[in-house]
């Protein structure tokens, strides 16, 4: 696994989260022609850039079962749920990430991103998190961004405000501070985390036949927390005492 920085998309705009990155044809042209028309032809945004943003690669072919016992048989890897890159800035004004697959992701394919801020102590003694997360359903034409539930009672999602694009095989998400409305169920530990939290992501494959889906990680989960603290990476394992529960 290696790390670097996005240091060209740094060049970009400077401290500032996708307003000053090069939104339309300028991205889409920059990641190659057929790119754009797949974009054009899908009814997508081109993929947005996330200026300054750290940025981490994932293994090839290392999915595993969402189901728990895994179904028997060979597991069948296809390459549009094998996460390669994750890319993610983080400032007061919003956060943007950036999935990259080893092939473009079709409708019903699921993208996760969660983040959770720094131990503190309850009251009651009880070390806990505020955090926040969201997860987009793609379709032929976009994608809805879910996390949580609507209203206590009901298994009516919690529908989230997202600016989503497509450029092939990546998948970008800006979400702005105020578009993050807290779930029913979620709302004592719901929170903005900045500019130091743990994050995660995932990809989830189209279900089969049977509802099975395969899912790849970022970072692996025996691989230790990974934490974004202000603009950089602490790489798996973490060892920020402000994500050890003490």
């Amino acid at each position: 696994m290696r790390l670097k920085s996005a240091c060209g998309a740094a060049a970009v705009a400077s401290g500032v989260v996708l307003f000053a990155a090069v939104v339309g044809s300028a991205v889409a042209m920059a990641a190659g022609s057929g790119h754009s028309l797949l974009a054009a032809v899908a009814g997508w945004r081109p993929a947005e850039r996330c200026a300054g943003a750290v940025s981490v690669e994932d293994a090839k072919n290392d999915t595993r079962s969402w189901t728990v016992p895994a179904p028997p048989g060979r597991p069948m890897i296809p390459p549009s749920a094998d996460l390669r890159r994750f890319e993610l800035r983080a400032t007061k004004a919003g956060v943007c990430v950036r999935w990259t697959t080893a092939a473009p992701a079709p409708p019903r394919t699921t993208l996760v991103f969660i983040a959770h801020g720094p131990f503190f102590r309850e009251a009651s003694g009880a070390q806990v998190t505020r955090g926040y997360g969201f997860q987009l359903d793609l379709s032929n034409n976009g994608a809805r961004a879910t996390f949580g539930l609507e209203r206590l009672g009901s298994r009516e999602p919690h529908v989230l405000r997202v600016r989503v694009g497509r450029t092939g095989s990546v998948f970008s998400a800006f979400l702005r501070k105020e578009w993050l409305r807290p779930p029913a169920n979620m709302t004592q530990y719901w929170a903005y985390v900045y500019p130091a939290f743990t994050f995660e992501a995932r990809v989830l494959s189209v279900p089969d036949r049977s509802g099975n889906r395969r899912v790849d990680f970022w970072p692996q989960e025996r691989g230790g927390i990974a934490a974004y603290i202000d603009g950089h990476l602490c790489g798996p394992p973490c060892r920020d005492p402000r994500f050890i529960p003490h």
